[in-house]
């Protein structure tokens, strides 16, 4: 019994040795693996809503921009906006986010990216600000849309009659 049990901790000992062996080149093909795994993810998760998916193009088209984008990036640092892809994921969120005070902070990180390009390139550019009027105003689309479904149906009495007073407001 006593030469089985030191033959069962030779053979344990051997195969955690063999193990760890393993191990390391496990780890390293895992990390060779790990950025094309993302970059297919990323690749297959590109929808975007309209008015980002021009903000894409413009990058695509004029590499300056792109440039000066990911410069801002870099200079603001923010954790979880480390990338133009994770830009541009906020950048859709914020789009179809109803108002909080947690998607004033959005906004707040937004154009505090944006003020971070070397030499404020992003604000001095032409078509970026146009693309910015664009965007400002979609979102200004999906928040008149939401109003209107959420609010309630204003009704009226057939016999309120409406006036206006001396400072310009409805009374009935």
């Amino acid at each position: 019994m006593v030469t089985q049990g030191k033959y069962r901790s030779a053979k344990m000992s051997l195969l955690v040795v063999r193990r760890r062996r393993l191990l390391v080149p496990a780890i390293v093909l895992s990390l060779l693996a790990l950025p094309n795994a993302a970059s297919i993810a990323a690749a297959g998760k590109a929808h975007h809503t309209p008015i980002v998916e021009e903000l894409v193009t413009l990058l695509e088209t004029h590499p300056p921009l792109r440039e000066a984008l990911e410069g801002a990036i870099r200079n603001a640092a923010l954790p979880g906006l480390d990338s133009t892809e994770s830009l541009l994921a906020h950048l859709d969120d914020l789009i179809t986010t109803v108002p909080t005070e947690e998607t004033r902070l959005k906004i707040r990180k937004f154009y505090y990216i944006f003020n971070q390009a070397p030499q404020d390139r992003l604000n001095r550019d032409e078509i970026f600000n146009a693309w910015m009027k664009k965007y400002a105003k979609a979102r200004g689309e999906f928040l008149d849309t939401r109003r209107r479904r959420e609010s309630p149906p204003t009704r009226r009495s057939p016999n309120t009659t409406w006036t206006t007073t001396s400072r310009g407001r409805a009374a009935g």
